[in-house]
């Protein structure tokens, strides 16, 4: 008997007259040079028009190009401006050098030293925030004006703009020569290379179908305030780390296509995930949930032992040459994201030490799943304690606040009490169903769980060579399925996260325009365009029939879209905060090493527009800096003069500024800041006006402070040596 040939394949011509499949079409031509040119340009024409309509929509937001220096620096809050800032020192120390290597090597000992953050203690910023971004940013505009002087390039210009009364008019400048505007347009080509990586990541989930990859961007911009922030937020780390998620992803997928996949893709993978992890401090906890949903694909048998050591291995080695870049950041070294790669690749060892499991698919799962999740914890739980840290003990605590009843200490609900990190709101599921996004995602997910659970009941009872092969197919559709799953667990709990959520959406609902893959899972069999044979007239019927359902589909979406894209380019607005304006004036004319403390976001722009050393900042994830916080933070308490400049004077804190907003505000149950504190000191008293109160509604001076500026909004007090 002879090997079977073309007639002993299923999809034959044998139910009737065929056509040739490989028929000539826009979306799904064979002619490989004709799809990788239109690829091409329609990969960069979506990239520039991405990036240039989010840069279009932060001008309307604040008209960003009629701002002063200072109040463009101003705009930026919270730990925006403390990024920015240390964007404007690596530049300072250019400036202050000749040379270029001398320039960079003291910018970079500049923050390897710093000692105006946490004032007056010296730290490395290098190590303990993710700011190379700034780094990088400021060589590439050292670079630039460079080439830029030689060439003879005008590279911005300036003019003057009149401002309301009593504000005097102010000279400003605009265009890439300018160090404000070369930062957030640069993170404005970081959104273009987001949007480039989104549509190469839908095209392949699509089947390679320019039609796939249009319709995830049309996805993306019809629900672009779900999707990110950088139109309203550009140093936000998110927006440095996002595009590089789009890009692994895009690795991710191809390594998943390949039964061996080659040293080119691990190092891609390995490459692509430290720059993801480079940028941005919550980047280990997307990437656990990453793990952990290819580790699952796995244990069902899409995925190939192979496959996912070309995935770990490279991940495991991103994350120690992030450690070290970090100078042995332990904040990444002990998360659970490292603990759960390690727990990986020993937990698969056992397959080699017991090979009887790989033909045992039932018991080995409930084997392996065990032992990772112990090993898991055991790592995690481990290292923090053989090295005494608890720098990540606060984001359990906000997880746990999460579901247990009136459970919060002091940390967590400085967190929960923002609307960014409170639960994901019913609206949000609304919005993404009204555009249609929700339910195509869905339908395509109950597509890939009718497959999952189809494979399922086939192989049930049959005895399997080897399960570890991961010989079932469309192993990146279920794998997506489940890391969106994963996605919507984090936005439901933390709304800021809802960014990932919405990619996992963009990204399911693009599987739906893999016409390829549809047949497969719903007819069970293979189309003519896998096998290479003739098109049946039922398999044409259901190609046109996929077709006209992704147009009706978008046609369907189109005007509510569009609807929501001129709303956003409606918003028209302008930066004015005068009373910061103020503080900043009377900031500049303190001592160049007085000390501030103050509110989280107000002390990031006194370090960022002022200049001064600040004793307290937004970045949470140190454990001491969460310490010094509740001692500052004791001006919202109803302690006297006394108890609060013993905790003020602990961190030599030369001027306390105290904002009206977080003194007065009672913005919902529990959330007001003397009842935040009121969880950390239990001797708060709830009969007496707070210190802030007190100082703010007329007293000017004691034996402890005196009041030296106040505004509408701020108070100034200066710290007695007494």
């Amino acid at each position: 008997m002879g090997k079977p040939g073309a007639g002993a394949r299923r999809g034959g011509t044998k139910h009737g007259r065929g056509k040739a499949c490989a028929k000539p079409e826009w979306f799904g031509t064979q002619d490989w040079l004709l799809r990788g040119i239109a690829f091409v340009v329609l990969g960069l024409a979506v990239a520039v028009g991405y990036g240039m309509f989010v840069a279009h929509l932060f001008e309307n937001d604040r008209f960003f190009s009629a701002l002063a220096t200072h109040e463009r620096q101003m705009s930026f809050k919270s730990e925006q401006a403390l990024y920015f800032s240390y964007f404007k020192d690596m530049n300072r120390a250019f400036k202050n050098n000749r040379s270029f290597i001398g320039g960079l090597l003291e910018g970079l000992k500049h923050l390897a030293e710093d000692s105006t953050t946490e004032f007056p203690e010296h730290i490395n910023l290098l190590r303990r925030f993710n700011i190379y971004p700034e780094v990088g940013l400021s060589i590439a505009f050292q670079l630039f004006q460079g080439v830029a002087g030689t060439m003879g390039w005008t590279t911005k210009q300036c003019f003057q703009v009149s401002r309301q009364e009593p504000l005097p008019p102010i000279t400003t400048c605009h265009g890439w020569g300018d160090e404000t505007y070369f930062y957030v347009n640069s993170v404005f080509a970081l959104q273009g290379l987001f949007a480039f990586s989104l549509f190469t990541l839908c095209w392949l989930v699509s089947g390679q179908s320019l039609l796939g990859g249009l319709f995830g961007i049309a996805c993306g911009l019809f629900n672009l305030r779900s999707l990110t922030r950088a139109m309203w937020a550009p140093p936000l780390r998110e927006h440095f780390g996002f595009p590089f998620l789009a890009v692994q992803l895009c690795v991710l997928t191809v390594v998943l296509r390949n039964r061996k996949p080659g040293m080119r893709l691990k190092v891609a993978m390995g490459v692509a995930t430290f720059l993801f992890l480079v940028p941005w401090q919550f980047s280990p906890f997307a990437l656990l949930t990453q793990a952990a949903s290819l580790f699952a694909t796995f244990l069902l048998g899409y995925v190939s032992k192979v496959q996912l050591c070309a995935i770990i291995y490279p991940q495991l080695m991103a994350v120690l040459a992030s450690v070290a870049l970090h100078f042995g950041n332990v904040f990444l070294l002990t998360s659970p994201y490292t603990s759960f790669l390690i727990a990986s690749i020993l937990t698969l060892e056992l397959l080699s030490v017991f090979p009887t499991l790989q033909s045992r698919p039932w018991t080995s799962r409930m084997l392996l799943g065990t032992a990772l999740v112990i090993l898991t914890a055991l790592l995690k739980l481990g290292g923090a304690w053989a090295l005494g840290l608890s720098d990540d003990s606060h984001i359990f605590e906000i997880l746990k606040s999460k579901f247990v009843a009136n459970h919060f200490d002091f940390h967590a609900r400085l967190y929960t009490c923002s609307p960014e990190f409170d639960f994901l709101p019913a609206s949000e599921f609304w919005e993404l169903s009204v555009i249609l996004l929700l339910p195509i995602a869905c339908a395509a997910g109950l597509i890939i769980i009718f497959k999952v659970l189809l494979d399922e009941v086939e192989s049930f009872g049959t005895q399997q060579d080897d399960w570890t092969i991961g010989s079932r197919g469309h192993s990146d559709a279920v794998y997506f399925l489940l890391q969106t799953v994963c996605y919507l667990v984090m936005a439901a709990l933390i709304m800021r996260l809802k960014g990932f959520f919405t990619l996992g959406l963009i990204v399911l609902a693009s599987t739906f325009c893999n016409r390829r893959a549809m047949w497969r899972i719903v007819g069970g069999k293979p189309s003519c365009e896998d096998t290479g044979e003739t098109m049946t007239q039922q398999e044409s019927r259901a190609r046109s029939v996929h077709l006209a359902l992704i147009v009706v589909i978008f046609a369907v979406m189109l005007p509510t879209g569009i609807q929501r894209v001129n709303k956003e380019l409606a918003v028209m607005g302008e930066f004015n905060d005068q009373p910061l304006d103020d503080l900043m004036e009377f900031v500049g004319t303190t001592p160049t090493d007085a000390s501030f403390t103050s509110t989280m976001p107000v002390t990031s722009a006194i370090r960022c527009v002022g200049e001064r050393n600040i004793v307290n900042h937004p970045h949470y994830e140190d454990a001491g800096i969460r310490q010094r916080t509740v001692d500052l933070y004791t001006v919202y308490t109803t302690w006297p003069d006394k108890d609060v400049w013993q905790r003020i004077n602990k961190w030599n804190a030369d001027f306390v500024v105290l904002d009206r907003r977080w003194c007065m505000a009672r913005r919902s149950p529990g959330c007001a800041m003397d009842e935040i504190l009121a969880l950390q000191f239990r001797n708060q008293t709830s009969d007496r006006d707070t210190f802030c109160q007190r100082w703010i509604d007329g007293q000017s001076k004691s034996k402890y402070f005196v009041k030296v500026h106040s505004n509408h909004v701020f108070t100034v007090l200066k710290r007695k040596t007494t």
